[in-house]
């Protein structure tokens, strides 16, 4: 419990930014200007996509600031004698939540790697899960082998435990005790009314269909199931969608923070400037700027 007082003499709260997109919209690259700036990131690796981040980043402080857990490709899926199923125990999900407990390994020469305690990171530091959409899947591989499942029987109580776990996830990485900063990839879905299922009954029936006519499917961040996707952007003051722009023979890449009738955007204050960067020149850069720039300043020695 605090009074207000208290959370303003703590000084300026960590930003916790969702970044929405297709594939190839420069999510993962925007993350370059940041290592530029200085900040320290921990990135928990799903896609196995770093080449842009790569590309673009300083590479002395890539090097010295950026630390990557890849948990691409650490589970695996086999077939069985009729359907596809775990193969083995499935460890990334399990390996993320313990790295935000403490951020320790060892590395490809068997030395002891220890960047310490979530909680002890500052705001000089941002983590990043990239992305939330694969982390999912991972979740989901997770509870199949717990129930001795396999991906043909699965049921609704399957779901509802994967989808509970990545929900406890996201909210254990943007609660307000953390003094790090967050910053949660995803990719875009399309949802729209509950499809008739098998063993509906014929009243259920008759109303999704009657929902069906009434309302349009939108864009949601994609996480599991049916209604994580549409809730989990409450955990993030700000989410921001990366686009591409083509203007002639020329692409770009921008975030913008305006809502539209088919994806809902937020930034806690007014909109991006009109003279916003390209995320090419620094966009996401200029977000921390405006929403905590006081880390800017530090992580800049200012």
């Amino acid at each position: 419990m605090a009074s207000m007082d208290d959370i303003l003499s703590g000084g300026e709260l960590p930003a916790r930014i969702m970044i929405v997109g297709y594939p190839g919209g420069a999510k993962t690259g925007a993350l370059a200007s940041l290592v530029n700036a200085g900040f320290k990131l921990r990135i928990l690796d799903f896609d196995g996509n770093l080449d842009p981040l790569i590309r673009f980043s300083n590479r002395d402080k890539l090097v010295k600031n950026v630390d990557v857990i890849q948990l691409k490709g650490l589970d695996k899926v086999k077939m069985g004698s009729q359907v596809i199923e775990p193969d083995g125990v499935p460890v990334a999900f399990a390996t993320a939540f313990k790295m935000m407990n403490r951020w320790e390994y060892k590395n490809k020469k068997g030395e002891n790697v220890d960047l310490g305690a979530s909680k002890d990171w500052g705001p000089d530091t941002v983590m990043v899960l990239d992305s939330m959409t694969t982390m999912g899947d991972a979740a989901m591989l997770r509870a199949l082998k717990l129930s001795g499942r396999t991906f043909a029987d699965t049921t609704d109580r399957i779901y509802g435990m994967a989808m509970g776990e990545q929900e406890r996830f996201i909210k254990a990485i943007t609660s307000d005790q953390n003094h790090f900063h967050t910053i949660v990839m995803a990719h875009l879905r399309i949802i729209g009314p509950r499809d008739v299922r098998k063993g509906d009954s014929e009243i259920q029936k008759q109303i999704k269909e009657a929902v069906a006519e009434m309302i349009d499917p939108r864009l949601y961040p994609s996480a599991l199931g049916w209604q994580l996707p549409q809730t989990i952007a409450k955990e993030f003051p700000t989410v921001l969608l990366a686009e591409k722009k083509v203007t002639g023979k020329k692409i770009t890449h921008h975030l913008r923070t305006v809502t539209s009738q088919e994806l809902d955007l937020k930034f806690p204050g007014p909109s991006l400037p009109d003279d916003m960067p390209s995320i090419e020149d620094g966009a996401l850069l200029k977000v921390f700027e405006l929403l905590t720039p006081e880390s800017v300043k530090l992580v800049r020695g200012e």
